[in-house]
């Protein structure tokens, strides 16, 4: 693991020696990966209207926008608009929402991780239904793909991999026969709709 700073001096924690091109490419199979139905008629229904906001813990005292439910999960939406959505191919051809960026992703990463505690408020207020924590939850899945997610949670997981329990203890999981690259694959999750691994022009 190492602790870096984005262009803006946001503080990040990242896996792995992934490129930043291959770090994109694993979120944002990650991301198509999760967008069902209901994901998609969320990603749809939001008529920013502003509620969320008022709701979230965060913002609220902060006062900063940065920290608005919707705008935590921009990066998620761009995936979606480009990539899932019925109007993919427009948003493609007129770069109407443009790929998200590796610099976006680390600096995402303080915002869905350290910023929201998935304690449900915008989703009861949303007057639309939109399931905003489930979202993040989805979100956060990209960002374990990319490996950039906060060192303290991934340690956890390397315990967790190694002895079935985030508490050190018990049979190492690999002696089993499990392992993360035969579950999800060496390069994260795929999904056709991306093109192939390394094609970061879609």
């Amino acid at each position: 693991m190492t602790a870096q700073k984005t262009r803006t001096g946001v503080s990040f924690d990242a896996q792995g020696d992934l490129s930043d091109d291959q770090r994109v490419i694993n979120a944002m199979h990650a991301f198509v990966k999760d967008f069902g139905l209901s994901a998609a008629v969320h990603m749809e229904s939001c008529v920013h209207c502003g509620l969320c906001a008022k709701a979230c813990h965060f913002h609220v005292m902060t006062k900063d926008p940065k920290y608005t439910p919707i705008n935590k999960l921009k990066p998620f939406k761009k995936a979606y608009q480009r990539h899932v959505g019925p109007f993919s191919l427009f948003y493609r051809f007129f770069n109407l929402a443009p790929a998200v960026t590796t610099e976006e992703l680390k600096e995402w990463q303080e915002l869905i991780f350290d910023s929201c505690n998935m304690c449900g408020r915008c989703t009861l207020i949303c007057p639309m239904g939109i399931d905003i924590a489930e979202l993040v939850k989805e979100a956060r899945h990209g960002m374990f793909a990319a490996g950039l997610i906060p060192e303290r949670l991934a340690l956890m997981d390397r315990t967790t991999r190694a002895w079935g329990s985030p508490a050190k203890g018990g049979t190492p999981r690999h002696v089993c026969g499990w392992s993360y690259s035969r579950t999800v694959g060496a390069d994260g999750p795929h999904d056709p709709r991306l093109g192939q691994p390394g094609d970061t022009g879609g």
